[in-house]
Protein backbone atom coordinates (compact mmCIF):
# COMPACT_ATOMS: atom_id res chain seq x y z
CA UNK A 1 0.00 0.00 0.00
CA UNK A 2 1.78 3.15 -1.18
CA UNK A 3 1.01 6.07 0.21
CA UNK A 4 3.43 8.52 -1.36
CA UNK A 5 4.88 9.45 2.82
CA UNK A 6 7.56 8.05 4.00
CA UNK A 7 7.38 5.50 6.45
CA UNK A 8 9.48 3.88 8.89
CA UNK A 9 11.04 -0.07 9.81
CA UNK A 10 11.93 -0.51 12.89
CA UNK A 11 13.97 -4.11 12.77
CA UNK A 12 12.96 -6.29 15.96
CA UNK A 13 15.42 -7.72 17.23
CA UNK A 14 18.26 -5.03 16.18
CA UNK A 15 19.83 -6.59 13.54
CA UNK A 16 24.03 -6.93 13.33
CA UNK A 17 25.09 -5.82 9.71
CA UNK A 18 28.50 -5.73 10.83
CA UNK A 19 30.71 -7.48 13.10
CA UNK A 20 34.05 -6.82 15.18
CA UNK A 21 35.41 -9.85 13.95
CA UNK A 22 35.64 -9.98 10.54
CA UNK A 23 37.41 -12.68 9.68
CA UNK A 24 36.98 -14.79 6.73
CA UNK A 25 34.59 -18.14 6.80
CA UNK A 26 32.74 -16.35 10.51
CA UNK A 27 28.60 -15.78 10.25
CA UNK A 28 25.92 -15.03 12.24
CA UNK A 29 21.89 -14.85 11.50
CA UNK A 30 19.25 -13.03 12.40
CA UNK A 31 15.02 -13.43 12.22
CA UNK A 32 12.46 -10.37 13.11
CA UNK A 33 10.39 -11.44 15.93
CA UNK A 34 7.41 -12.43 14.07
CA UNK A 35 9.42 -14.95 11.78
CA UNK A 36 8.78 -13.24 8.12
CA UNK A 37 12.20 -12.08 7.79
CA UNK A 38 15.64 -14.36 8.56
CA UNK A 39 19.21 -13.43 6.83
CA UNK A 40 22.36 -15.19 7.42
CA UNK A 41 25.27 -13.06 7.15
CA UNK A 42 28.85 -14.42 5.71
CA UNK A 43 32.12 -13.03 5.81
CA UNK A 44 33.47 -14.00 2.58
CA UNK A 45 36.98 -12.47 3.11
CA UNK A 46 39.73 -9.91 1.73
CA UNK A 47 38.92 -8.17 -1.75
CA UNK A 48 40.25 -5.26 -3.71
CA UNK A 49 37.68 -2.94 -4.80
CA UNK A 50 37.94 0.08 -7.37
CA UNK A 51 35.23 2.79 -6.31
CA UNK A 52 34.97 6.11 -7.93
CA UNK A 53 37.26 7.65 -4.72
CA UNK A 54 40.10 5.06 -5.38
CA UNK A 55 41.26 1.37 -4.70
CA UNK A 56 40.86 0.02 -1.64
CA UNK A 57 41.42 -3.59 0.25
CA UNK A 58 37.97 -4.42 1.85
CA UNK A 59 36.23 -7.06 3.62
CA UNK A 60 33.71 -8.70 1.68
CA UNK A 61 30.44 -9.70 3.75
CA UNK A 62 27.16 -11.65 2.24
CA UNK A 63 23.90 -11.19 3.57
CA UNK A 64 21.23 -13.79 2.06
CA UNK A 65 17.51 -15.02 2.97
CA UNK A 66 14.03 -14.92 2.98
CA UNK A 67 11.34 -12.70 3.28
CA UNK A 68 7.44 -13.56 3.31
CA UNK A 69 5.46 -11.75 1.68
CA UNK A 70 1.96 -11.65 0.03
CA UNK A 71 3.45 -12.39 -3.31
CA UNK A 72 5.44 -14.82 -2.43
CA UNK A 73 9.09 -15.71 -1.30
CA UNK A 74 11.39 -12.59 -1.56
CA UNK A 75 14.94 -13.93 -1.33
CA UNK A 76 17.05 -11.00 -0.56
CA UNK A 77 21.08 -10.93 -1.28
CA UNK A 78 23.10 -8.05 -0.19
CA UNK A 79 26.97 -8.27 -0.84
CA UNK A 80 29.02 -5.45 1.53
CA UNK A 81 32.68 -4.17 1.49
CA UNK A 82 33.86 -2.60 4.86
CA UNK A 83 37.09 -0.72 4.44
CA UNK A 84 38.86 -0.01 7.98
CA UNK A 85 38.70 3.23 8.83
CA UNK A 86 36.27 4.27 6.16
CA UNK A 87 33.24 2.49 6.51
CA UNK A 88 31.17 0.81 3.87
CA UNK A 89 32.71 1.40 0.16
CA UNK A 90 30.26 -0.29 -1.70
CA UNK A 91 26.99 -1.97 -1.52
CA UNK A 92 25.15 -4.61 -4.20
CA UNK A 93 21.80 -5.61 -3.08
CA UNK A 94 19.32 -8.25 -5.53
CA UNK A 95 15.92 -9.00 -4.65
CA UNK A 96 14.58 -11.74 -6.09
CA UNK A 97 11.26 -14.05 -5.89
CA UNK A 98 11.74 -17.61 -7.91
CA UNK A 99 14.39 -16.65 -9.61
CA UNK A 100 12.91 -13.80 -10.95
CA UNK A 101 14.77 -10.69 -10.12
CA UNK A 102 12.88 -7.89 -8.19
CA UNK A 103 15.23 -4.86 -7.84
CA UNK A 104 19.07 -4.01 -8.03
CA UNK A 105 20.89 -1.62 -6.62
CA UNK A 106 24.50 -0.92 -5.93
CA UNK A 107 25.90 2.29 -3.74
CA UNK A 108 29.42 3.25 -4.03
CA UNK A 109 31.41 5.75 -1.73
CA UNK A 110 32.53 8.53 -3.94
CA UNK A 111 33.85 11.05 -1.52
CA UNK A 112 35.12 10.92 2.20
CA UNK A 113 36.34 13.56 4.60
CA UNK A 114 38.24 12.46 7.57
CA UNK A 115 37.26 13.65 10.60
Amino acid sequence: DYSGEPSETVLDPEQLRLSADLRPGRSWSWKATDGSTSLVYSVVGSDSLEIPMGQYQGTHVTAQGTIEAPFGTVQPRQDTWFVPGVGIAKQETTSSVQQHQLMRSVLTLEKFDKP
